[in-house]
Protein backbone atom coordinates (compact mmCIF):
# COMPACT_ATOMS: atom_id res chain seq x y z
CA UNK A 1 0.00 0.00 0.00
CA UNK A 2 1.55 3.49 -0.76
CA UNK A 3 1.31 6.17 1.69
CA UNK A 4 -0.96 9.07 1.59
CA UNK A 5 0.74 11.88 -0.71
CA UNK A 6 0.88 14.02 2.16
CA UNK A 7 3.34 12.24 3.73
CA UNK A 8 5.40 12.35 0.69
CA UNK A 9 5.72 15.52 -0.19
CA UNK A 10 8.65 17.94 1.27
CA UNK A 11 9.20 21.53 1.55
CA UNK A 12 12.24 22.82 -0.85
CA UNK A 13 14.82 24.06 1.58
CA UNK A 14 16.24 27.31 1.51
CA UNK A 15 19.91 27.79 2.26
CA UNK A 16 22.42 30.73 1.89
CA UNK A 17 24.21 28.99 -0.68
CA UNK A 18 21.35 28.21 -3.04
CA UNK A 19 22.30 29.39 -6.39
CA UNK A 20 20.24 28.81 -9.69
CA UNK A 21 21.52 25.90 -12.10
CA UNK A 22 21.92 25.83 -15.53
CA UNK A 23 18.89 26.46 -17.36
CA UNK A 24 17.28 28.01 -14.51
CA UNK A 25 16.50 31.73 -14.65
CA UNK A 26 17.75 32.99 -11.05
CA UNK A 27 15.48 36.25 -11.47
CA UNK A 28 12.35 33.62 -11.26
CA UNK A 29 13.68 32.19 -8.08
CA UNK A 30 12.52 33.67 -4.54
CA UNK A 31 11.21 32.98 -1.04
CA UNK A 32 8.46 32.87 0.85
CA UNK A 33 8.25 32.82 4.58
CA UNK A 34 6.23 30.06 6.00
CA UNK A 35 3.90 30.13 9.14
CA UNK A 36 6.68 28.67 11.23
CA UNK A 37 9.27 31.20 9.94
CA UNK A 38 11.47 29.06 8.17
CA UNK A 39 12.24 30.03 4.17
CA UNK A 40 10.54 27.98 0.95
CA UNK A 41 11.32 28.23 -2.16
CA UNK A 42 9.15 29.74 -4.78
CA UNK A 43 10.13 30.13 -8.54
CA UNK A 44 8.06 32.11 -10.61
CA UNK A 45 6.42 32.76 -7.11
CA UNK A 46 5.04 29.21 -6.91
CA UNK A 47 6.20 27.73 -3.81
CA UNK A 48 8.57 24.45 -4.28
CA UNK A 49 7.98 20.49 -3.10
CA UNK A 50 9.48 17.88 -4.22
CA UNK A 51 7.48 14.59 -4.00
CA UNK A 52 9.92 11.90 -1.86
CA UNK A 53 8.82 8.92 -3.66
CA UNK A 54 10.87 10.47 -7.11
CA UNK A 55 14.13 8.18 -6.70
CA UNK A 56 16.65 9.20 -9.65
CA UNK A 57 16.84 12.70 -11.60
CA UNK A 58 14.60 13.87 -13.83
CA UNK A 59 11.84 10.83 -12.25
CA UNK A 60 8.54 12.78 -11.65
CA UNK A 61 5.85 10.64 -10.31
CA UNK A 62 3.53 13.29 -8.83
CA UNK A 63 2.48 15.60 -11.58
CA UNK A 64 -1.27 16.58 -12.19
CA UNK A 65 -2.45 15.44 -9.06
CA UNK A 66 -5.48 17.07 -7.18
CA UNK A 67 -5.28 16.77 -3.35
CA UNK A 68 -5.36 18.73 -0.43
CA UNK A 69 -7.36 22.28 -1.61
CA UNK A 70 -5.03 22.32 -5.29
CA UNK A 71 -3.18 20.60 -7.98
CA UNK A 72 0.43 19.30 -7.95
CA UNK A 73 2.24 20.43 -11.51
CA UNK A 74 5.87 20.50 -12.39
CA UNK A 75 6.77 23.97 -13.33
CA UNK A 76 9.10 24.75 -16.28
CA UNK A 77 12.24 26.69 -16.23
CA UNK A 78 10.29 29.42 -18.06
CA UNK A 79 8.57 29.62 -14.89
CA UNK A 80 5.27 28.28 -16.87
CA UNK A 81 3.43 24.87 -15.52
CA UNK A 82 3.03 21.83 -17.19
CA UNK A 83 -0.72 20.85 -17.51
CA UNK A 84 -0.52 17.31 -18.48
CA UNK A 85 1.54 14.47 -17.78
CA UNK A 86 4.11 13.09 -18.23
CA UNK A 87 6.08 16.40 -18.88
CA UNK A 88 9.01 16.87 -20.67
CA UNK A 89 11.70 18.99 -18.30
CA UNK A 90 13.72 19.68 -21.40
CA UNK A 91 11.16 21.53 -23.29
CA UNK A 92 10.14 25.53 -22.73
Amino acid sequence: MQRPLRSRMATVPVSSQARASAGVNASLLGTVKRQDGRLRATYAGRPLYSYLGDRKPLQILCQNVAQFGGTWLVVRTSGTLVRRGPPSLLSN
